[in-house]
Protein backbone atom coordinates (compact mmCIF):
# COMPACT_ATOMS: atom_id res chain seq x y z
CA UNK A 1 0.00 0.00 0.00
CA UNK A 2 2.40 2.62 -1.22
CA UNK A 3 0.09 5.15 -2.78
CA UNK A 4 -3.17 6.87 -2.01
CA UNK A 5 -5.39 9.36 -3.67
CA UNK A 6 -8.93 10.14 -4.41
CA UNK A 7 -12.33 8.88 -5.09
CA UNK A 8 -12.96 6.40 -7.84
CA UNK A 9 -16.58 7.33 -8.78
CA UNK A 10 -17.06 5.13 -11.81
CA UNK A 11 -20.08 6.80 -13.22
CA UNK A 12 -22.99 4.75 -14.44
CA UNK A 13 -26.72 4.64 -14.71
CA UNK A 14 -29.94 2.69 -14.85
CA UNK A 15 -33.37 1.94 -13.49
CA UNK A 16 -33.55 1.58 -9.78
CA UNK A 17 -32.88 4.49 -7.45
CA UNK A 18 -32.88 8.22 -7.45
CA UNK A 19 -29.59 9.94 -8.03
CA UNK A 20 -28.35 13.30 -6.89
CA UNK A 21 -27.57 15.91 -9.54
CA UNK A 22 -24.01 16.00 -10.77
CA UNK A 23 -21.53 18.25 -9.09
CA UNK A 24 -18.06 18.24 -10.66
CA UNK A 25 -15.70 16.56 -8.30
CA UNK A 26 -12.92 14.08 -8.15
CA UNK A 27 -13.38 10.39 -8.07
CA UNK A 28 -11.83 7.72 -10.17
CA UNK A 29 -15.10 7.41 -11.95
CA UNK A 30 -16.01 11.00 -12.39
CA UNK A 31 -14.07 13.07 -14.83
CA UNK A 32 -12.55 15.78 -12.66
CA UNK A 33 -10.67 13.85 -10.02
CA UNK A 34 -10.88 16.69 -7.52
CA UNK A 35 -11.96 14.84 -4.44
CA UNK A 36 -15.63 13.88 -4.28
CA UNK A 37 -17.42 11.39 -6.47
CA UNK A 38 -19.67 12.32 -9.33
CA UNK A 39 -23.29 12.15 -8.34
CA UNK A 40 -25.15 11.89 -11.58
CA UNK A 41 -27.64 9.80 -13.34
CA UNK A 42 -28.12 9.05 -16.96
CA UNK A 43 -30.49 7.06 -19.07
CA UNK A 44 -30.62 3.53 -18.33
CA UNK A 45 -31.80 0.23 -19.61
CA UNK A 46 -34.03 -2.22 -17.82
CA UNK A 47 -33.58 -5.88 -17.10
CA UNK A 48 -36.41 -8.28 -17.92
CA UNK A 49 -37.54 -8.07 -14.30
CA UNK A 50 -38.25 -4.37 -14.53
CA UNK A 51 -41.91 -3.97 -15.35
CA UNK A 52 -41.38 -0.30 -16.12
CA UNK A 53 -39.90 -0.95 -19.56
CA UNK A 54 -41.92 0.85 -22.20
CA UNK A 55 -41.71 1.77 -25.84
CA UNK A 56 -39.22 0.09 -28.15
CA UNK A 57 -37.59 -2.95 -26.64
CA UNK A 58 -35.06 -5.48 -27.84
CA UNK A 59 -33.53 -8.59 -26.37
CA UNK A 60 -30.07 -10.12 -26.30
CA UNK A 61 -29.97 -13.82 -25.48
CA UNK A 62 -27.48 -15.22 -22.99
CA UNK A 63 -25.83 -18.63 -23.54
CA UNK A 64 -28.44 -20.32 -21.37
CA UNK A 65 -31.18 -19.05 -23.64
CA UNK A 66 -32.48 -16.38 -21.30
CA UNK A 67 -33.39 -13.14 -23.02
CA UNK A 68 -31.96 -9.98 -21.52
CA UNK A 69 -34.22 -7.00 -22.12
CA UNK A 70 -32.51 -3.85 -23.38
CA UNK A 71 -35.50 -1.55 -23.78
CA UNK A 72 -35.54 1.99 -22.45
CA UNK A 73 -36.87 2.66 -18.98
CA UNK A 74 -39.58 4.83 -17.59
CA UNK A 75 -40.13 5.80 -14.00
CA UNK A 76 -42.73 4.03 -11.86
CA UNK A 77 -45.02 6.00 -9.58
CA UNK A 78 -44.01 5.82 -5.94
CA UNK A 79 -46.01 3.37 -3.79
CA UNK A 80 -49.05 5.08 -2.39
CA UNK A 81 -48.72 8.07 -4.69
CA UNK A 82 -52.01 9.58 -5.75
CA UNK A 83 -52.83 11.08 -9.08
CA UNK A 84 -53.56 14.78 -9.17
CA UNK A 85 -57.18 15.65 -9.73
CA UNK A 86 -58.24 16.53 -13.28
CA UNK A 87 -60.30 19.66 -13.89
CA UNK A 88 -63.98 19.12 -14.51
CA UNK A 89 -65.00 18.95 -18.18
CA UNK A 90 -65.42 22.39 -19.66
CA UNK A 91 -63.42 24.15 -16.93
CA UNK A 92 -60.45 25.95 -18.45
CA UNK A 93 -57.19 26.34 -16.60
CA UNK A 94 -55.72 29.78 -16.14
CA UNK A 95 -52.47 30.48 -17.99
CA UNK A 96 -50.52 30.34 -14.71
CA UNK A 97 -52.12 27.03 -13.77
CA UNK A 98 -51.34 25.63 -17.19
CA UNK A 99 -47.74 26.76 -16.89
CA UNK A 100 -47.36 25.24 -13.42
CA UNK A 101 -48.93 22.02 -14.62
CA UNK A 102 -46.21 21.45 -17.21
CA UNK A 103 -43.75 18.74 -16.16
CA UNK A 104 -40.18 20.00 -15.86
CA UNK A 105 -38.04 19.37 -18.90
CA UNK A 106 -35.46 16.66 -18.34
CA UNK A 107 -32.26 15.77 -20.07
CA UNK A 108 -33.11 12.48 -21.83
CA UNK A 109 -29.83 11.06 -20.53
CA UNK A 110 -30.82 11.54 -16.89
CA UNK A 111 -33.04 9.03 -15.14
CA UNK A 112 -32.18 6.84 -12.16
CA UNK A 113 -29.13 4.79 -11.22
CA UNK A 114 -29.18 1.22 -9.94
CA UNK A 115 -28.19 1.53 -6.30
CA UNK A 116 -26.68 -0.92 -3.84
CA UNK A 117 -29.41 -3.29 -2.75
CA UNK A 118 -30.66 -3.94 -6.29
CA UNK A 119 -30.27 -7.63 -7.20
CA UNK A 120 -28.62 -6.93 -10.56
CA UNK A 121 -25.57 -5.50 -8.78
CA UNK A 122 -25.09 -8.70 -6.80
CA UNK A 123 -25.37 -11.35 -9.49
CA UNK A 124 -22.71 -12.64 -11.84
CA UNK A 125 -23.37 -11.11 -15.24
CA UNK A 126 -23.97 -13.42 -18.20
CA UNK A 127 -21.53 -13.82 -21.07
CA UNK A 128 -22.43 -12.29 -24.41
CA UNK A 129 -22.60 -14.84 -27.28
CA UNK A 130 -20.09 -13.77 -29.92
CA UNK A 131 -22.67 -14.04 -32.69
CA UNK A 132 -24.78 -11.36 -31.02
CA UNK A 133 -22.08 -8.73 -30.67
CA UNK A 134 -22.67 -7.24 -34.12
CA UNK A 135 -26.46 -7.25 -33.86
CA UNK A 136 -28.28 -3.90 -33.87
CA UNK A 137 -29.69 -4.64 -30.41
CA UNK A 138 -26.31 -5.17 -28.79
CA UNK A 139 -24.73 -2.26 -30.64
CA UNK A 140 -27.58 -0.08 -29.36
CA UNK A 141 -26.74 -1.21 -25.82
CA UNK A 142 -23.11 -0.17 -26.30
CA UNK A 143 -24.20 3.20 -27.61
CA UNK A 144 -26.50 3.73 -24.64
CA UNK A 145 -23.68 2.85 -22.25
CA UNK A 146 -21.34 5.29 -24.00
CA UNK A 147 -23.90 8.09 -23.88
CA UNK A 148 -24.61 7.43 -20.22
CA UNK A 149 -20.93 7.40 -19.27
CA UNK A 150 -20.22 10.65 -21.10
CA UNK A 151 -23.32 12.38 -19.77
CA UNK A 152 -22.25 11.69 -16.18
CA UNK A 153 -19.35 12.31 -17.05
CA UNK A 154 -17.41 9.24 -16.09
CA UNK A 155 -14.40 7.15 -17.03
CA UNK A 156 -16.01 3.72 -16.92
CA UNK A 157 -19.39 2.00 -16.99
CA UNK A 158 -20.51 -1.62 -16.61
CA UNK A 159 -23.73 -3.00 -18.04
CA UNK A 160 -25.14 -4.15 -14.65
CA UNK A 161 -25.02 -0.54 -13.47
CA UNK A 162 -27.60 0.34 -16.07
CA UNK A 163 -29.68 -2.67 -15.14
CA UNK A 164 -28.39 -5.06 -17.81
CA UNK A 165 -26.75 -8.27 -16.47
CA UNK A 166 -24.28 -8.80 -19.31
CA UNK A 167 -20.48 -9.10 -19.18
CA UNK A 168 -19.49 -5.87 -20.86
CA UNK A 169 -17.95 -2.60 -19.73
CA UNK A 170 -16.58 0.55 -21.32
CA UNK A 171 -13.57 2.66 -20.34
CA UNK A 172 -12.70 6.20 -21.43
CA UNK A 173 -10.54 8.79 -19.65
CA UNK A 174 -10.43 11.92 -21.77
CA UNK A 175 -7.66 14.47 -22.01
CA UNK A 176 -10.04 17.23 -20.94
CA UNK A 177 -10.69 15.43 -17.65
CA UNK A 178 -7.00 15.31 -16.79
CA UNK A 179 -6.59 18.98 -17.72
CA UNK A 180 -8.87 19.93 -14.82
CA UNK A 181 -6.71 18.13 -12.26
CA UNK A 182 -3.67 19.30 -10.34
CA UNK A 183 -0.41 17.89 -11.63
CA UNK A 184 0.31 16.15 -8.33
CA UNK A 185 -3.05 14.36 -8.52
CA UNK A 186 -2.39 13.13 -12.05
CA UNK A 187 1.09 11.96 -11.05
CA UNK A 188 0.04 10.12 -7.87
CA UNK A 189 -2.77 8.36 -9.67
CA UNK A 190 -0.55 7.50 -12.65
CA UNK A 191 -3.46 8.76 -14.66
CA UNK A 192 -3.16 8.90 -18.44
CA UNK A 193 -5.71 9.56 -21.20
CA UNK A 194 -7.53 6.46 -22.42
CA UNK A 195 -9.52 6.46 -25.67
CA UNK A 196 -12.95 4.82 -25.65
CA UNK A 197 -12.55 1.07 -25.32
CA UNK A 198 -15.14 -1.71 -25.16
CA UNK A 199 -14.49 -4.94 -23.24
CA UNK A 200 -16.89 -7.85 -23.78
CA UNK A 201 -16.55 -11.09 -21.77
CA UNK A 202 -13.33 -9.71 -20.23
CA UNK A 203 -10.75 -11.47 -18.08
CA UNK A 204 -8.64 -9.18 -15.89
CA UNK A 205 -5.43 -10.57 -14.37
CA UNK A 206 -3.24 -8.78 -11.78
CA UNK A 207 0.45 -8.56 -12.68
CA UNK A 208 3.08 -8.65 -9.94
CA UNK A 209 2.54 -8.19 -6.23
CA UNK A 210 2.57 -4.40 -5.92
CA UNK A 211 -0.61 -2.88 -4.50
CA UNK A 212 -1.80 0.71 -4.41
CA UNK A 213 -4.49 2.34 -2.29
CA UNK A 214 -6.82 5.12 -3.41
CA UNK A 215 -10.22 6.48 -2.53
CA UNK A 216 -12.95 4.97 -4.68
CA UNK A 217 -16.56 5.89 -5.12
CA UNK A 218 -19.39 4.55 -7.22
CA UNK A 219 -22.75 5.95 -8.25
CA UNK A 220 -24.29 2.68 -7.18
CA UNK A 221 -23.24 3.67 -3.64
CA UNK A 222 -24.24 7.25 -4.21
CA UNK A 223 -22.45 9.99 -2.28
CA UNK A 224 -19.90 7.82 -0.46
CA UNK A 225 -16.27 6.79 -0.90
CA UNK A 226 -13.59 4.73 0.79
CA UNK A 227 -9.99 3.64 0.43
CA UNK A 228 -9.56 0.47 -1.62
CA UNK A 229 -6.34 -1.45 -2.22
CA UNK A 230 -5.87 -2.93 -5.69
CA UNK A 231 -3.14 -4.26 -7.96
CA UNK A 232 -1.06 -1.50 -9.50
CA UNK A 233 -0.76 -3.33 -12.84
CA UNK A 234 -3.13 -5.67 -14.68
CA UNK A 235 -3.74 -7.22 -18.07
CA UNK A 236 -7.11 -7.69 -19.72
CA UNK A 237 -8.23 -10.01 -22.51
CA UNK A 238 -11.64 -9.52 -24.07
CA UNK A 239 -13.64 -9.04 -27.24
CA UNK A 240 -14.19 -5.57 -28.66
CA UNK A 241 -17.32 -4.06 -30.18
CA UNK A 242 -16.64 -5.97 -33.44
CA UNK A 243 -16.22 -9.29 -31.67
CA UNK A 244 -12.46 -9.31 -32.24
CA UNK A 245 -9.98 -10.38 -29.57
CA UNK A 246 -8.13 -7.59 -27.77
CA UNK A 247 -5.58 -7.48 -24.97
CA UNK A 248 -4.16 -4.63 -22.90
CA UNK A 249 -1.52 -4.43 -20.20
CA UNK A 250 -1.68 -1.28 -18.11
CA UNK A 251 -0.78 0.19 -14.73
CA UNK A 252 -1.94 3.04 -12.53
CA UNK A 253 -5.35 4.65 -12.81
CA UNK A 254 -6.48 2.74 -15.92
CA UNK A 255 -5.66 -0.52 -14.13
CA UNK A 256 -7.84 0.56 -11.21
CA UNK A 257 -10.73 1.38 -13.52
CA UNK A 258 -10.49 -2.06 -15.12
CA UNK A 259 -10.55 -3.80 -11.73
CA UNK A 260 -13.47 -1.71 -10.48
CA UNK A 261 -15.52 -2.42 -13.61
CA UNK A 262 -14.61 -6.10 -13.62
CA UNK A 263 -15.88 -6.34 -10.05
CA UNK A 264 -19.29 -5.16 -11.24
CA UNK A 265 -19.49 -8.13 -13.61
CA UNK A 266 -18.90 -10.46 -10.66
CA UNK A 267 -21.55 -8.88 -8.44
CA UNK A 268 -18.95 -7.11 -6.30
CA UNK A 269 -18.96 -3.47 -5.17
CA UNK A 270 -16.02 -1.47 -3.87
CA UNK A 271 -17.58 -1.49 -0.40
CA UNK A 272 -16.81 -5.23 -0.28
CA UNK A 273 -13.10 -4.41 -0.57
CA UNK A 274 -12.84 -1.09 1.26
CA UNK A 275 -10.89 -0.20 4.39
CA UNK A 276 -13.96 0.34 6.53
CA UNK A 277 -12.43 3.07 8.71
CA UNK A 278 -12.11 5.29 5.63
CA UNK A 279 -15.77 5.07 4.56
CA UNK A 280 -17.07 8.65 4.36
CA UNK A 281 -19.16 11.00 2.29
CA UNK A 282 -17.55 12.59 -0.74
CA UNK A 283 -17.91 15.99 0.92
CA UNK A 284 -16.11 14.84 4.06
CA UNK A 285 -13.26 13.32 2.07
CA UNK A 286 -12.86 16.48 0.02
CA UNK A 287 -12.93 18.75 3.07
CA UNK A 288 -10.40 16.70 5.00
CA UNK A 289 -7.96 15.52 2.34
CA UNK A 290 -8.17 17.82 -0.70
CA UNK A 291 -4.67 18.64 -1.94
CA UNK A 292 -2.90 16.42 0.58
CA UNK A 293 -0.29 13.88 -0.57
CA UNK A 294 -1.16 10.22 -0.72
CA UNK A 295 1.10 9.21 2.16
CA UNK A 296 -0.68 11.65 4.48
CA UNK A 297 -4.09 10.31 3.49
CA UNK A 298 -2.98 6.76 4.19
CA UNK A 299 -1.33 7.68 7.49
CA UNK A 300 -4.52 9.35 8.67
CA UNK A 301 -6.28 6.01 8.26
CA UNK A 302 -3.57 3.94 9.89
CA UNK A 303 -2.39 2.46 6.60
Amino acid sequence: MTRGAWVLGLVVVACGGAAAPHAPSGSLGDADGAGAGAETSAPGLCSDEDSAAVGHSDHVSSPDGAAVHVGQCSAKPAPGATKSAKPAPGVAKSSSEAENAKPPEKDPLHTAIVQAGHAVLRERAKEVPIEQIRTPEFQALLERMKESMRAAPGVGIAAPQIGVPLRVFLVEDREEYLARMAEVEVTERERTPVPLRVFINPKVTPIGKEKVTFFEGCLSVNGWSALVTRAREVSVEALDERGEKVSWRVRGWPARILQHEMDHLEGTLYIDRMHTRSFATHAAVKERFAGKPAREVLHAHGL
